[in-house]
This record gives C-alpha cells, structure tokens and sequence, in this order.
C-alpha cells in the first residue's frame, strides 16, 4: 500500500468515527465534527499502529478540513454582514 493509500485509509477511518461520534451526539454540525476528529487524530498521533509516514498526511488532511471550515464561515459572516447593511 502507499502512503497515499495508506494516509487516505486512516483519513477515512478517523472521520467515519468522528461522524458516528457526533451522530450519536446529535450534532452534526462540521465545526463539532472537527472538534471530534482533533482529539481521535491526537490519538492517532501516539498509536503505533499508525505509521510513521503517514501522521504528517492525517495532520495535512485535517488542517485543509479546518481550513475549509473557517472559509465557509467567514463567508457566512460576510454575508449576513451584507444583508444587515441591505434593510
């Protein structure tokens, strides 16, 4: 396996996890999602089973997750800022 392979595999682990997580709690907003995907990919981080290779790539993947998740609230802030001004 690659460590593509390899770092989309545990990606995918962690956020289906992070997902049951949340829907178990009820909430599936993405910010409580990410919150959860934080503390199971600190966990990853000191999980031997984890290869060396592929913790920077989990950190890569969740870093653009946040990333996203800041654009898109800016944007909605941006624009209910816009639709105070307009009334």
């Amino acid at each position: 396996m690659s460590n593509q392979a390899a770092a989309q595999h545990w990606y995918y682990r962690l956020r289906k996890d992070a997902l049951l997580i949340a829907a178990r709690s009820g909430n599936l907003a993405e910010s409580f999602i990410l919150k959860i995907e934080r503390r199971l990919l600190s966990g990853l981080q000191h999980d031997p089973e984890v290869p060396e290779t592929v913790k920077p790539v989990l950190l890569a993947c969740h870093s653009k997750a946040v990333r996203q998740e800041l654009e898109i609230q800016r944007l909605r802030r941006a624009n209910n800022n816009t639709r105070g001004k307009a009334q």
